[in-house]
């Protein structure tokens, strides 16, 4: 499974439960403490995106009836490597690292 990097942007989240304010559930803890919830779901897209997005995040109504007219869409997700950039091996890379160049 690869990893995947995404932004979400809590002003549209925020838009996006006042136009469908049962996206949160408020749970209650053992220990009385009340936690107000909103599920999300990872999709992956049939296609990768011109920008090379190969999933896409959305607020998940999970056995609940979505609004009509909402857009339960929240962002792209873009697959990462840790320690390179996408299209790099990393042995290339190994010799050209900036931190060959620090003082210390």
């Amino acid at each position: 499974m690869s990893s995947l990097r995404f932004q979400l942007d809590l002003d549209r989240l925020g838009e996006l439960i006042k136009a469908d304010p049962n996206l949160i559930e408020v749970r209650e803890y053992k220990d009385g403490t009340k936690h107000r919830m909103v599920k999300f779901s990872i999709m992956e897209r049939k296609q990768p995106s011109d920008r090379g997005a190969t999933h896409y995040i959305k607020a998940d109504m999970y056995h609940k009836t979505e609004v009509s007219g909402v857009n339960y869409y929240l962002s792209d997700c873009y697959p990462i490597s840790f320690g390179k950039k996408l299209g790099e091996t990393g042995i290339q890379q190994a010799s050209q690292s900036p931190v060959d160049s620090l003082p210390f």
